[in-house]
């Protein structure tokens, strides 16, 4: 394990039952891994790897040590690895994702002995070239429930891609060792900006559609409300038309009503009340 700390990959991997042996510059931390009884030699992990024998290895891992070298030393350390890896041996490079784009604009610069951040596509191929038979991308550490989010806001875009990721490089050979990881370099691993962006972008997707049907409920009910508001403004009409016809019924009947009382009273002024009730009895008994 090459810039191997404290030795936590150690531990894992002897807990598995697994020989290893850790490497690094900090001879302060590797205390701490003699402590716990690990296998450790203070110093750089290029000229270590120089050191190794040809096909001696079947696992050589690199944890956040790729963005604290330079571009020629990390090419130099995958040329290295593959000399010393056995056929079918593997390398693992695991380092920040610039993909995240709160780790490529800010994050990662909070050490500054990082170098710069590596995209994934230029890890891989720089492994590819350097005769690596096939690389896979594994993403990793993002939060756990981020892909079946279905309110993914634009914040969780920025910050929830898979923060680290590693390259896992696998050298040719004529054995079994091969195709039997088809399945691990198969799969799909962690969260790719891609991904989050596409969730994002459906997620937009759905409230648009909610906000034109609103819309369209909106525009119909507008025109429900203007056909409603034009249809009382004719019944305010018509009944006003009812009301002045009522008014001339009335007008008409109270002048015929006023032109007989006249007459009745020119009457009574005439012949006097006596003549004019015995007239009245008189016709009522013919009836």
């Amino acid at each position: 394990d090459l810039g191997c700390g404290r030795g936590e990959w150690l531990e894992f991997i002897k807990a598995k039952g697994w020989q290893g042996l850790g490497v690094d510059l900090d001879d302060d931390m590797l205390q701490d891994c003699r402590a716990l009884g690990l296998d450790v030699v203070t110093g750089d992990a290029v000229e270590f790897l120089q050191s190794q024998p040809g096909q001696s290895r079947l696992l050589i891992t690199g944890v956040h040590i790729a963005e604290h070298i330079s571009f020629a030393q990390l090419q130099m350390l995958v040329t290295e690895a593959l000399r010393v890896l056995q056929p079918g041996g593997l390398l693992i490079l695991e380092t920040p994702n610039p993909e995240n784009i709160t780790v490529a604009t800010s994050s990662f610069y909070i050490d500054p002995t990082h170098e710069k951040p590596i995209p994934a596509p230029l890890l891989s191929f720089v492994a590819e070239y350097h005769g690596f038979e096939r690389v896979k991308v594994v993403r990793l550490q993002e939060p756990h429930d981020i892909a079946q989010n279905p309110e993914i806001k634009l914040t969780d875009v920025f910050s929830y891609v898979s923060p680290d990721y590693a390259i896992v490089a696998q050298k040719n050979a004529n054995s079994e060792a091969v195709p039997a990881m088809d399945r691990v370099f198969e799969q799909g691993y962690g969260i790719s900006l891609a991904q989050l962006a596409g969730q994002f972008d459906a997620r937009i997707g759905v409230m648009l559609e909610k906000i034109s049907l609103l819309e369209t409920v909106s525009s119909h009910q507008q025109n429900a409300l203007e056909r409603l508001t034009c249809e009382n403004t004719t019944l305010k009409v018509q009944l006003q038309e009812l009301a002045n016809e009522q008014q001339g019924v009335v007008r008409s009947s109270g002048k015929r009503a006023n032109r007989w009382l006249l007459l009745q009273y020119a009457l009574l002024r005439k012949h006097g009340f006596k003549q004019r009730w015995t007239a009245f009895l008189d016709k009522f008994r013919k009836h």
